[in-house]
């Protein structure tokens, strides 16, 4: 994958996109639609509520949100082919992955190290760098 390829899709979006009336609300969609509701049970629902009432790592949270907002827009970028073919499926297994993390994390199945860990590996995969998570936080007011 070419660098920044990944980061200019997700940038782009983003600036087109997500204006700063509507940026709770969209980070709160992208959470939302990154937790397989349909697999988690009644005690699911309660852990994922009690695990946003208590989280402390303010870091942690915002990587949270961030990885949330990256997966829900690279799988629009998939669904509306902007994701080059060769690419296609690598950025839809990483988008599960994302998602599967975000699920574990908010059921309570995953501590912080291991989103973080799991966060990271996905980056690599997607030539997501620091900085651009950073200027990414900057942007979304997650700062």
């Amino acid at each position: 994958m070419e660098i920044n390829y990944i980061e200019k899709i997700i940038e782009n979006y983003i600036s087109d996109k997500v204006n700063k009336s509507i940026k709770e609300k969209f980070i709160e969609a992208a959470v939302h639609f990154n937790i397989s509701s349909s697999i988690c049970t009644k005690n699911d629902l309660m852990r994922i509520d009690y695990r946003f009432k208590n989280i402390k790592d303010l870091n942690v949270y915002q990587i949270f949100k961030i990885y949330s907002v990256y997966s829900y827009i690279l799988y629009r970028a998939v669904e509306v082919g902007s994701i080059r073919g060769e690419d296609r499926l690598e950025v839809s297994q990483s988008v599960l992955s994302i998602s599967t993390l975000i699920t574990g994390y908010a059921t309570m199945k995953y501590d912080d190290a291991d989103i973080i860990l799991g966060f990271t590996d996905e980056a690599i995969k997607l030539g997501i760098s620091k900085e651009f998570n950073d200027k990414i936080r900057t942007k979304l007011d997650l700062c």
